[in-house]
């Protein structure tokens, strides 16, 4: 065996190896997930005071500027002066075993603010919260995911409520995470790749 068809030979042995770990991505994740269609809709915002928009940029600063780690659009909450507060949401079907994941930031000049995702049912009782932070000044993007344990209809919650006592307005975005390689494509850059180490031997031992 050639050492150019030895080296394809392993690297198509790590492609599947990939494969195998590959998670397994949700085929029914929330409608408009990513907001790229620069709309909420269909999803479901509960205000009391705070706002709700899509956008593809905020300016926090002069010097610190949000925008979307995937795509061009994501969503903005902003909380409002003192116990004001915003909420959306969307329900969605999910195969046990399933795997939704998203990328959040936070800004709050006042630093006693409250922000929060997790996953409900659709009666509102909660199943895991994925992300629950006060008393935080600012994050860059972070990344979220959630796997279902049961095959089932649950509610992603997106939520901001200002709990400072000087009223300072704080804000929350909240984005789809990129998507991985799915297992598919790995498959089958790994086949070329067998393929392509098959034909180097075929033509080594014409030459010879």
């Amino acid at each position: 065996m050639g050492k150019r068809s030895g080296v394809l030979m392993v690297l198509g042995t790590l492609s599947l190896g990939m494969v195998a770990f590959t998670p397994t991505m949700s085929s029914a994740s929330p409608a408009n997930f990513g907001f790229e269609s620069g709309v909420l809709a269909p999803w479901t915002t509960v205000l009391s005071g705070g706002s709700a928009s899509v956008v593809s940029t905020y300016v926090a600063t002069p010097s610190l500027t949000f925008s979307a780690p995937e795509g061009n659009y994501f969503l903005l909450l902003s909380s409002g002066s003192v116990n004001q507060s915003v909420k959306v949401s969307q329900a969605f079907d999910v195969n046990s075993g399933e795997t939704i994941s998203g990328s959040y930031a936070f800004y709050a000049p006042g630093g006693n603010s409250d922000y929060s995702l997790a996953i409900v049912t659709e009666d509102g009782d909660l199943v895991e919260s994925l992300v629950n932070t006060q008393g935080v000044v600012s994050t860059t993007w972070n990344t979220w995911s959630w796997t279902a344990a049961a095959t089932s209809t649950y509610k992603l919650s997106y939520s901001l409520k200002n709990i400072a006592d000087n009223g300072t307005t704080s804000y929350a975005m909240f984005d789809a995470a990129p998507v991985p390689i799915p297992g598919a494509v790995l498959l089958l850059g790994s086949g070329l790749m067998g393929l392509l180490g098959v034909g180097i031997r075929k033509k080594s031992s014409a030459v010879v």
